[in-house]
Order: structure tokens, then sequence, then C-alpha cells
């Protein structure tokens, strides 16, 4: 049986872990909705379609690929949101009971908040890791169509983040 004791020393390192997993496993759940457009047809017609990439056979989000594209769309819900949402509010929660250089807050959370200013705390726990996810779905969906608009998406979102940071 496990002790309360050793669950809560133990929950910084479940909390690293899932921190340092995050972006793996994010990037799994978008290759579950990657399609690219292929030009398909004959002699006579030609037409293109948007295949699921790890299966072109499949259409995107018909039959099969529905199910895939929803069970991946939860599992990012649950991964991105879930992940970050729980970490955010059991920082501020510490933060706000015990001050952020309090010994708990800071075995706890430290490796969150560790380096950055009192009032920035939040930086890597929210801003980066939109960045991250942003940039993910650019990269492994079909938002941007072709490569010179991902470029483009990838400057503005770097201007974006940048006009973020200045403030």
């Amino acid at each position: 049986m496990l002790s309360p004791e050793l669950v809560y020393d133990c929950f910084p390192i479940v909390m690293i872990a899932l921190w340092k997993n995050w972006t793996v496993v994010m990037m799994r759940y978008l290759s579950l909705l990657q399609c690219e457009p292929l030009t398909l047809g004959d002699e006579f017609h030609v037409w293109e379609s948007h295949r699921f990439m790890l299966s072109p056979e499949l259409v995107c989000f018909e039959g099969v690929h529905l199910i895939i594209a929803v069970v991946a769309g939860v599992g990012l819900m649950i991964w991105i949101l879930g992940v970050i949402c729980c970490l955010f509010g059991l920082t501020r929660r510490s933060i706000r009971t015990r001050g952020l250089h309090s010994g708990v807050t800071q075995r706890r959370y430290g490796y969150f908040i560790l380096g950055l200013e009192s009032r920035c705390w939040y930086w890597e726990l929210l801003v980066k890791r939109s960045d991250l996810f942003v940039c993910g779905l650019i990269a492994h969906t079909a938002i941007a169509p072709n490569p010179r608009v991902k470029l483009a998406l990838y400057g503005m979102l770097s201007g974006v983040f940048l006009a973020i940071q200045s403030f």
C-alpha cells in the first residue's frame, strides 16, 4: 500500500515526468491529425483528396479516420489542457497560500518557476507551452496548405510571441 507521505514526496517527480513527456505525446496526437492533399486520378480525371499521412488509403475525417481524429482531439484536450491547467492551478495555489519563495513551493514547483521573475512565474507554464502547441499545429496538421504558408505562419507566430515577451 502506498503511504500518503510517499505519494506527497513523489509528486514533484511525477509532475516533471509529465512535463518532459508533454511535447512528445502532443506531437504523437497531432500526427493522428496529419493530412496532406494528394493528386489522384487517371488520364481523363484528376482530383485532389486529403489523405491521412500515416495510412494514405484513408481519406481524412471520413470513416475510420474520423474515429481516429476524435480520439486524437479528445487526447489533445485532456493532455494539453489537463497537464497545463493542473500544473498552473497547483502552482498558483501554492504561491498564493505559501508564497513564491517558500520551501514547499520551491521543492514541489521550483523546476517550473526557478529563475523567473516573481511577476512572471507562469511564463514557462502557459506562454512557452502555448507557443509549442501552436508550432505543432502548424507543422503537423493541414492548417497551412503548403510550405510557404507554414513559413509565413511561423514568422507571424514568432512576432506575436516576441510582442508578448516585450510586455
